[in-house]
């Protein structure tokens, strides 16, 4: 069934828009996102030989993608990231990226959360396990003081494991694949470098619970805003609303979005 016809679907059945009404037309109804990033990317350059060097409207810097991936990626992530209706956008008003926030953006991908919050956090790490990824982040961050690019994964426990390759749908394996990855949790991470966490920001392909399991210390002790993805897992939105409450009760705590799954939300966002 197409996407869209299931997300009416769902809503006829649900009784609910997944938010105000204006953002569910428009999430239902607009162009596709091949049209809507023309819109926001001024120049695409092709001259190197392994990435694309993408410039977004209104700003100077550009983003560089491996040209081992799908081009398709830097659309889709633009169309959500430069809409601010768009269900996956993280940054709501109450969980907006401020002035003196550290940043954890886990599942950094092609990077365009990072590439937007960093001229306001005081630093950003960019979590990401997929190489292809990885030297994409470290061209377009190279030389800022303020970004981190971390070639790992976020779960539950240190040590390795590995990675099911899928280009932005990649996901993290218990299962023997061709490609081991580092695997940290954000627990030891603020421990071991000494630093807190103001925001965390995830998108990471149904591995979202075992990174919350693994970061209940550090939310626990600095509360941060949170903007993340549930609709990857059948029972992401009862679990990861337990973790938060049990983590810090007094979250309040948002839901957004219509998927073409009955009952999955898009996105978790919680703050203070």
């Amino acid at each position: 069934m197409n996407r869209r016809v299931a997300v009416i679907k769902n809503t006829l059945i649900q009784k609910e828009f997944g938010g105000a009404l204006k953002e569910w037309l428009l999430n239902t109804f607009s162009p596709p996102c091949e049209v809507l990033s023309n819109f926001k990317i001024t120049t695409i350059d092709k001259s190197d030989n392994s990435y694309y060097k993408i410039y977004i409207k209104g700003y100077s810097m550009p983003i560089f993608l491996s040209k081992e991936l799908d081009f398709h990626v830097i659309q889709h992530v633009v169309s959500e990231q430069l809409y601010h209706w768009n269900w996956h956008y993280y940054e709501i008003p109450e969980t907006t990226v401020e002035a003196g926030d550290i940043v954890f953006d886990c599942g950094s991908a092609e990077g365009i959360f990072t590439f937007l919050a960093f001229p306001r956090a005081k630093h950003v790490y960019a979590f990401e396990p997929l190489e292809e990824y990885v030297s994409g982040l470290e061209k377009t961050f190279e030389g800022l003081s303020n970004v981190l690019v971390v070639n790992e994964a976020l779960g539950d426990k240190v040590g390795e494991i590995y990675l099911k390759k899928d280009g932005i749908a990649s996901t993290i394996s218990n299962v023997m694949t061709d490609t081991k990855i580092n695997i940290n949790t954000i627990d030891n991470f603020c421990k071991t470098k000494n630093v807190p966490i103001n925001y965390l920001k995830a998108d990471i392909e149904g591995y979202e619970q075992q990174m919350l399991d693994g970061a209940m210390d550090a939310i626990t002790q600095f509360k941060p805003k949170i903007a993340i993805t549930v609709y990857h897992k059948e029972n992401d939105v009862p679990r990861i609303v337990k973790q938060l409450r049990s983590a810090v009760p007094e979250y309040k705590i948002k839901l957004k979005g219509l998927t073409d799954t009955l009952n999955k939300p898009v996105m978790l966002h919680a703050w203070m």
